[in-house]
């Protein structure tokens, strides 16, 4: 009937709309903006099916800048923290100076050790506020765990989006597989229907 030809151009146009959907989906994974895709080598499905995924999870370079930028926090709260400090200071200076009425002589006398002054002494230095001191060294041992609690996060989101992955590949792997097995057995079936075809055997449906 009319009513079912219509039926059946909808799902063609729905059909033609998810495959140009797909189709661009499937280029946008290989660097392309297109809504065709080019032919394409199947037999590499076979040896996709062959491989085998990794059996170690290696750090992200992401990861490694996380647990770098972690360490640098932590020397830099610690360095902070010291600063924090009493600070005890032994100072020593030495100088030569030149006596003459003549400034080139002077100037002469001033390369000689006959005119030395030495100078030594103690500098000491201390926070005065104790309360801010405190606060301070809490904030920089805030920010040290902190960073090294984002680089825990990280390492536990990389495993988790490891492990997601492998099982993603295995279960991709059994689906293909399946789909091997389906294609080979849609070939027999349709080897089968044009043998049965030739012999006369097979029937033709015609809606009308």
């Amino acid at each position: 009937s009319v009513a079912a030809l219509k039926l059946r151009e909808i799902d063609v146009l729905k059909a033609k709309t998810n495959l140009r959907t797909i189709s661009r989906l499937f280029n946008s994974y290989r660097g392309m903006d297109s809504d065709d895709v080019e032919k394409l080598d199947w037999s590499l499905l076979k040896e996709i099916s062959k491989l085998q995924s990794p059996l170690e999870m290696k750090s992200r370079a992401d990861t490694m800048s996380l647990k770098f930028q972690s360490d640098s926090q932590k020397a830099q709260s610690k360095l902070n923290e010291e600063s924090l400090r009493p600070d005890l200071k032994l100072v020593a200076s030495s100088s030569f100076y030149g006596r003459k009425e003549n400034f080139n002589e002077s100037l002469d006398k001033s390369f000689s050790t006959k005119h030395p002054v030495y100078a030594i002494g103690l500098t000491f230095s201390m926070p005065l506020d104790s309360d801010l001191k405190e606060k301070a060294r809490a904030t920089y041992r805030l920010n040290s765990i902190a960073s090294d609690l984002e680089y825990r996060r990280r390492l536990l989101e990389q495993k988790s989006e490891w492990n997601n992955l492998l099982s993603t590949f295995k279960e991709y792997k059994e689906q293909l597989n399946v789909y091997n097995e389906l294609e080979a057995a849609q070939l027999a079936k349709l080897l089968n229907e044009k043998s049965r075809q030739k012999r006369a055997q097979s029937t033709t449906f015609q809606v009308l």
